[in-house]
């Protein structure tokens, strides 16, 4: 695949410019040929080999692009009996461009994604061609596998029929064959992982995709999810908030119904009424979402005749959109019929150039399917936010995992403290201080008084003090139970408590779209929802965030662990 360079550049490039590079490529590929076609059958399978050996020698992958085509070129001829043509070595060049190659049926994408596959297998990632179905993997696997093999290099095919073990073994291939519902949920499972033994990828280097158009467009906001029972105390909020919501009254006035939207949104009085039923001060459309969602779903089940909520349903482990898949890949490319007209759509939300590959059929027409570029933007933005935290918690997490870094626990503490003292108004009250400086105590011994901290001219130093007891404070714990208990004490709690924030999270974020509305933040569709459920999102990671930093700390300093127990106890 292009350096991360080529593939920046090239997304800021007109689509006829790429085309003009590519026309020089498939030139260049051309006035090399006869050099390959002259090679032993071993000699041709042996230049994989020092392809790689110039790449751990400093060569940047996209400057073997001329050989590695003219290679791939050789090897699919006498394999298969179908030499590239010159515009297939055009949609390649564009594919290892980092662009989406718009190619028509019949011209032979599944044969030309072999030359941007073999392109980035020679960096020694992992490299996926994504497609459409698993027929169509298995397919593509079965019909370019002695290409491959010619070359020196695996290709390997994931179906789901395949147990752990055997996934895993595949995953090692050069380059793998998949749809993108079997690679999405071994992203999930992945993520769900607690130890390097349980995980079956070995990364998301390059992503291919054949038949790039639905998969980017049309099927971006698919979702993946794997999901799991539902606690007791989430049942028991459940079926109260159901049970509230059945109370409310239409024909009183407690809400209002919004036939075109098929919405529902609570009156001023409902909202009364609500508040006083759950005996709180206000409803909080991010803290609330879930028990607002069961609401919303109950007064719409009503109202409409949609199925009511099920308080015992099932929870969300892990999610994932089509779109937010494609977008963890490292570098990412595709080719597809029809992806010209909707260039607009890959360059706004994957940031990718669609270019033009002249057709050696005679012109057909066009699909004429074109996308309402605002509106879609906006669902698409709105689906896919959750995969961009999705991204950096799946980072965060592998790093948590034994043998990934050190668990950065002093960076914790900061924060901890950092949470709940920054910004601390002078005008605080002394009992207000004292309940800050509780909460504190309450997880490690402290030596600041609320009247320090009341009278400190400089929070700061304050702070200082109160890190330097944290630290002591662990620092005992840490002796009592050894360093070696108190690494994997840390790794577990730090794993156990970010995924079930992370849970929460989701729930939340399912929910919020029924809890918005009915507080009245918008129709659903409208920019103005869109807008308030991205708000809405990231304010629930944050409390997220926050969460989580208190409930880890509180967890290090007091869990129970015994030395002497077996450590899988």
């Amino acid at each position: 695949m292009a350096s991360g360079t080529v593939g920046r550049l090239t997304g800021r490039l007109s689509g006829r410019r790429v085309l003009r590079g590519c026309r020089e490529i498939a030139d260049e590929v051309a006035s090399v040929e006869s050099d390959f076609v002259d090679l032993s059958d071993s000699a041709l399978a042996a230049l994989t080999g020092g392809f790689r050996a110039r790449i751990a020698a400093g060569e940047d992958a996209f400057d073997l692009l001329i050989e590695a085509f003219a290679a791939v070129r050789e090897a699919s001829r006498r394999t298969l009996g179908l030499r590239h043509h010159d515009e297939q070595i055009m949609g390649g060049a564009a594919m290892a461009m980092g662009a989406v190659a718009d190619m028509r049926d019949s011209e032979g994408k599944t044969l030309t994604c072999v030359l941007p596959a073999y392109l980035a297998a020679l960096e020694g990632g992992a490299v996926h061609v994504i497609t459409m179905d698993d027929r169509q993997a298995a397919e593509a696997a079965r019909w370019m596998g002695p290409v491959y093999r010619a070359l020196g290099i695996e290709a390997g095919l994931i179906g789901h029929d395949l147990e752990t073990d055997a996934r895993r073994a595949v995953y090692r291939a050069d380059v793998v064959y998949g749809s993108a519902d079997e690679i999405g949920y071994d992203v999930l499972r992945d993520e769900l992982a607690w130890t390097p033994d349980e995980l079956v990828l070995r990364g998301l280097d390059a992503g291919i995709v054949d038949d790039a158009l639905h998969r980017f467009v049309l099927q971006g906001d698919t979702e993946f999810l794997i999901s799991g029972p539902a606690g007791e105390d989430v049942v028991e909020r459940r079926t109260a908030w159901a049970g509230v919501a059945g109370s409310l009254s239409l024909d009183a006035g407690d809400y209002a119904v919004h036939r075109e939207t098929r919405s529902v949104r609570l009156l001023p009085q409902g909202v009364d009424r609500l508040q006083d039923l759950l005996g709180v001060d206000e409803l909080r459309p991010v803290e609330d979402a879930v028990e607002l969602g069961v609401v919303a779903a109950v007064l719409r089940a009503r109202e409409f005749g949609t199925e009511e909520p099920d308080p015992a349903g099932n929870v969300r482990l892990a999610r994932i959109t089509g779109g937010g898949l494609l977008r963890a890949y490292g570098t990412l490319s595709g080719a597809s019929a029809g992806a010209a007209e909707q260039s607009e759509v890959f360059q706004r939300l994957y940031g990718m150039t669609v270019v033009p590959i002249p057709s050696r059929r005679p012109e057909g027409e066009e699909s004429g399917w074109i996308v309402e570029m605002d509106r879609y933007e906006r669902q698409a933005t709105a689906s896919m936010a959750v995969d961009l935290q999705r991204a950096e918690r799946a980072a965060e997490r592998a790093a948590i995992m034994p043998g990934g870094e050190p668990v950065a626990v002093d960076g914790l503490f900061g924060e901890y403290l950092e949470m709940l003292l920054h910004g601390l108004p002078r005008s605080l009250g002394r009992d207000d201080v004292e309940h800050v400086l509780a909460r504190i105590g309450d997880t490690y011994p402290i030596s600041v008084t609320a009247d320090e901290l009341v009278r400190a001219p400089r929070r700061s130093a304050v702070m200082e003090r109160l890190r330097a007891d944290m630290v002591e404070a662990y620092g005992r714990r840490e002796r009592e139970l050894g360093a070696e208990l108190a690494r994997e004490m840390e790794r577990r709690v730090l794993l156990a408590v970010t995924d079930r924030g992370w849970r929460e999270h989701l729930a939340r974020a399912d929910a919020l779209p029924g809890s918005l509305s009915l507080l009245g933040s918008g129709e659903p569709g409208e920019e103005s929802m869109t807008e308030a459920y991205l708000d809405a999102v990231a304010d629930s990671h944050l409390m997220m965030r926050e969460l989580i930093v208190e409930d880890v700390v509180g967890y290090l300093f007091h869990i129970e662990l015994d030395p002497e127990e077996p450590e899988d106890a």
